[in-house]
């Protein structure tokens, strides 16, 4: 039996609501939004190490959700969001469903960066709104 090796934090981290730790009131949110299977657009505000990345990808993998991560304070330049974003967003997701782009740490990003995701999300939500969710994550 082949062991992966991944990071520790990638092996332990939480891939469900009820796994993380997280104010009983969020998890109460969260969980509401996996249980009646509505996740919307959102905007996940907080410290470092508050669980913004891991609550959104956590609900992404309990809804069985297609979800990439963009770290927008290292990828936020026009060419990730052209081919990367734009990539997986007009593509199908192999479930049939939505599909979730969670870009993380968009308060690093450049000004050009943040402006170009705007852009796209206006054009690209012509072609995919129904199947692509936006999760824009940033520390304050």
């Amino acid at each position: 039996m082949s062991e992966e090796k991944y990071l520790w934090s990638e092996n332990y981290r939480p891939h469900r609501v009820q796994d993380c730790i997280l104010p009983k009131r969020l998890k109460d949110y969260f969980q509401a939004i996996v249980d009646k299977k509505q996740l919307a657009n959102m905007t996940l505000v907080g410290g470092p190490g508050t669980g913004k990345t891991t609550i959104a990808r956590a609900m992404c993998e309990e809804l069985g959700i297609d979800h990439i991560v963009i770290n927008a304070s290292e990828n936020g330049n026009i060419e990730t969001i052209r081919t990367t974003v734009r990539q997986f967003a007009s593509t199908v997701s192999f479930g049939g469903g939505i599909k979730v782009i969670i870009l993380d740490e968009a308060d690093g990003s450049a000004r050009i960066g943040r402006d170009c995701v705007a852009a796209d999300h206006r054009r690209l939500g012509i072609l995919v709104v129904e199947y692509t969710l936006y999760a824009i994550q940033s520390q304050v």
